[in-house]
């Protein structure tokens, strides 16, 4: 087994070799504050990114026709929503709250699940770390989308139509611009 020896190098071995990272994270402590990091600062960057970037007027468009059928006051209370600052705490916000609570639930479930165990020796707070780094892939798509928001054409990048990056036009603009160069 690949012996991993600081949480750096976890952060990289947890994509290429994660027995390794997952038997040093279970006899080290502390270890899970650096994908806790990682992981705060792609989903806060990429969420004020997003918010500095896109067209407030189209997106608010965008979601209050998504709402179906609304009286005019409420599609006037729903517009008065969608200003850029408060688009950007409401996205702050939920982008540092829900993983931290998403993960607790998970280390919960865990911790419950384990004590059946009679060899069950992590309590909750391990569980709550091992989430962290479970949750790492996240960095990687992350940053995927913080570069597609970069190359992105105009300012309608529409985030709840996640497969909408995928489209060819999209790549085959991108490989125009870097035969350009």
């Amino acid at each position: 087994m690949h012996n991993v020896t600081n949480p750096f190098q976890a952060c990289n071995d947890i994509f290429f070799k994660p027995n390794g990272v997952f038997k040093a994270v279970g006899e080290n402590n502390n270890w899970s504050w650096m994908p806790f990091i990682l992981f705060m600062a792609i989903s806060l960057v990429s969420q004020y990114l997003y918010v500095n970037f896109v067209d407030i007027e189209w997106f608010a468009q965008m979601n209050i026709a998504a709402q179906g059928d609304m009286s005019p006051a409420e599609e006037e209370q729903m517009k008065a929503f969608f200003t850029r600052d408060a688009l950007l705490w409401s996205s702050v916000i939920g982008a540092f709250f829900v993983p931290i609570i998403v993960n607790a639930i998970y280390a919960v479930y865990v911790n419950l699940m384990t004590r059946s165990d009679d060899s069950h020796v992590y309590g909750f707070t391990d569980w709550y770390g091992f989430a962290w780094w479970l949750s790492m892939p996240y960095v990687l798509t992350g940053l995927v989308g913080v570069a597609l928001l970069l190359f992105a054409g105009d300012h309608q990048v529409y985030r709840q139509r996640p497969l909408g990056i995928l489209r060819i036009s999209r790549w085959t603009r991108l490989g125009t611009l870097s035969a350009r160069r």
